[in-house]
């Protein structure tokens, strides 16, 4: 009769005996599971359920120098952007029988940092990293150590440093030829363009084709990128004249609008009879804003997956370091927010 030890004491050598197979074996089945048939796996399976065997992950890691685990840096975690681009790297990651640990560097510098030397010091296999600064030199020590980087949202602009990205200038200009169409002539850009990149490059877009039409174009600035600001540079364009009001609203993001939406309608100016309002990201909250929001959408989880197949593939050997870099373009969804009641399709 085999004995049985349970919990955590149970070993490798334990759900070897119990399966009646070789402990090479149980290994292959933990570190190879492809290498194993279907048979052997469901009996094994069985044991290491019985005996509630637990593999020390640490240990293993230590022995081979790396692991089964990669790592995510996030921008700024609580952004749905941000939400549905994790939910695709993880299912890329968990299909492949990865463990994925995300982080948020909440646009500190030295968090991001931090977190980067928390994950190399982990020996994970490889990291995807929103950057919050310039992380060329960093990300390419991490190469060198044999640690797999991709960079996303924003281009690492190195050969040698993969990357998936969003075009954000073709969105910024997309949102201004919405409005355009929308006979809008006068605009506000609402957001933080000095101090985040991405928003910088949407006002950018949206700008030079603004000027170009000849249409009036200002700047509200906020000090984030939440409803709450979005509510605040409302209060700020409701204390305005309204000769000096302008027709059309572009926000740096999807909270943002929500946010000024609600306070704009609060103080009785019609969206968009008086006001249009578009936003950004493409958010699923925007489609059942109190009047749908218009938003140029970023396809967040594609990109996710896309930058966790390219990890993938670098950490098993199928391609070098910069090898791809894939750009994704967003597109104007436009809703009630920019097009009216009729045309925009709610009843």
């Amino acid at each position: 009769m085999v004995k049985r030890p349970a919990g955590p004491s149970a070993g490798l050598k334990d759900v070897a005996a119990l399966a009646g197979v070789s402990a090479s074996t149980v290994s292959n089945y933990l570190n190879r599971p492809e290498v194993v048939n279907e048979h052997t796996r469901s009996k094994i399976d069985r044991a290491v359920q019985q005996l509630g065997f637990v593999r020390n992950e640490s240990a293993r890691q230590l022995r081979a120098g790396s692991s089964r685990t990669f790592a995510v840096v996030l921008l700024d975690a609580w952004i749905p952007f941000y939400g549905e681009l994790a939910r695709g790297v993880e299912d890329i990651g968990s299909a492949g029988g990865w463990t994925v640990l995300f982080s948020n560097s909440a646009r500190d510098p030295e968090r991001e940092l931090r977190n980067l030397d928390t994950f190399a010091a982990q020996r994970v296999g490889g990291i995807l990293v929103v950057p919050a600064q310039d992380l060329r030199d960093r990300l390419r020590n991490l190469q060198r150590q044999g640690i797999s980087c991709v960079t996303v949202e924003q281009p690492a602009n190195a050969d040698d440093i993969s990357s998936v990205e969003i075009d954000d200038l073709a969105g910024g200009r997309a949102a201004a030829e919405h409005l355009l169409g929308c006979r809008r002539r006068d605009v506000v850009l609402v957001g933080n363009p000095e101090r985040v990149s991405h928003v910088k490059d949407r006002f950018d877009g949206f700008s030079r084709t603004a000027d170009a039409a000849g249409a009036r174009r200002r700047l509200l600035e906020t000090w984030g990128l939440t409803m709450r600001d979005g509510a605040d540079a409302a209060r700020s364009i409701i204390e305005m004249t309204a000769a000096d009001r302008p027709d059309a609203v572009f926000a740096a993001n999807d909270l943002i609008a929500v946010g000024l939406l609600h306070e704009l309608r609060a103080a009785g100016i019609d969206v968009p009879g008086d006001i249009a309002v578009i936003g950004y990201d493409g958010s699923e909250f925007a489609a059942n804003a109190t009047v749908p929001l218009s938003t140029v959408a970023q396809p967040a989880y594609e990109m996710g997956v896309a930058a966790a197949e390219i990890l993938l593939a670098c950490m098993a050997g199928r391609e070098e370091p910069g090898q791809s870099h894939r750009s994704f373009r967003p597109v104007v969804t436009a809703r009630e927010s920019t097009l009216g009641r009729q045309a925009g399709g709610t009843p």
